[in-house]
Formats: C-alpha cells, sequence, structure tokens
C-alpha cells in the first residue's frame, strides 16, 4: 500500500500570504536553517527530549512566519529554547532575520497587521458596553453625578 501524502496537514499554508508561503515550502528555507544549523553546532540534541537545537530554530522561525509568534519576541525565545546566551542569540536572530525575514518583509507586515486589527476588533467586542450615566437624585436628597 502507498503512502500518501495528506495535503490537509498544509491547509494553514493558504492563509499566509504567498510570499511566506512559498518561502516556507522551499529547499532554501530548509538549506538556510541547515547552514545556520551548522554555523551554531544546532544538530546536538538538547533536553530531556533529545530534539536537536536545528529542529526547535525551524520551529521558531515558522512560528513567526505564520504569525503566531511576534518578531519583536524571536531574540528571547531563541534564548530560552535553545539554552544559548544572549550574544549567540543575537547572533542567530541577525542572520535569520537577514536570510529569512527580510525575503518576506512585506508579507510579515501585511500578516501582523491584519492580526493587529483583528485582536482590536476582538478587543472592542469584549469590552462592556457603558451606559451613560444620568443624574439621579439619592436617597438623602443630593445630587449625584
Amino acid at each position: 500500500m502507498a503512502n500518501k501524502f495528506d495535503k490537509t496537514k498544509l491547509d494553514w499554508l493558504s492563509t499566509l500570504p504567498s510570499d511566506i508561503a512559498d518561502l516556507l515550502t522551499s529547499m532554501e528555507f530548509s538549506d538556510i536553517l541547515g547552514d545556520i544549523g551548522v554555523k551554531y553546532d544546532l544538530f546536538q540534541p538538547l533536553g530531556p527530549a533529545e530534539i536537536a537545537g536545528v529542529v526547535k530554530l525551524s520551529d521558531l522561525v515558522t512560528a513567526v512566519l505564520k504569525g503566531e509568534s511576534p518578531l519583536e519576541e524571536f531574540r528571547e525565545n531563541l534564548k530560552k529554547e535553545l539554552a544559548i546566551g544572549p550574544e549567540t542569540a543575537k547572533e542567530i536572530a541577525d542572520e535569520v532575520e537577514d536570510r529569512v525575514f527580510s525575503k518576506v518583509k512585506n508579507g510579515l507586515k501585511n500578516l501582523y497587521s491584519e492580526k493587529k486589527k483583528v485582536a482590536e476588533i476582538l478587543a472592542k467586542e469584549a469590552q462592556p458596553e457603558k451606559k451613560p450615566r444620568s443624574a439621579k437624585t439619592d436617597v438623602y436628597r443630593e445630587r449625584v453625578e
């Protein structure tokens, strides 16, 4: 019995800007992450789960490209997830920004601005409606405003 690739697992790609979806499915993306993994020795297993650092790097970069993790938190997330120092995290983040994020700058702007708009709409909907206060007289016959 031949194994068939389940395309429904990639349905989320259709929700992304086309430049981001194209990058995520390209060999270039894998090659770039592989190069960074070699340069920073990220093929060693990390933690009790024995997951290679390059896999965690891939997950972090993909989360930014999918709009699940803000770019502003990327460096801190690298430091935490890869258990590396701040200088190494800065170097890796700078290289990823130069080699990956810069290729899809417009797509990222569109993705995150759309998510921000949705968040603002949801926040407005979640706020209770404020009713204007009317001037009433209290039981002590003092004017309440």
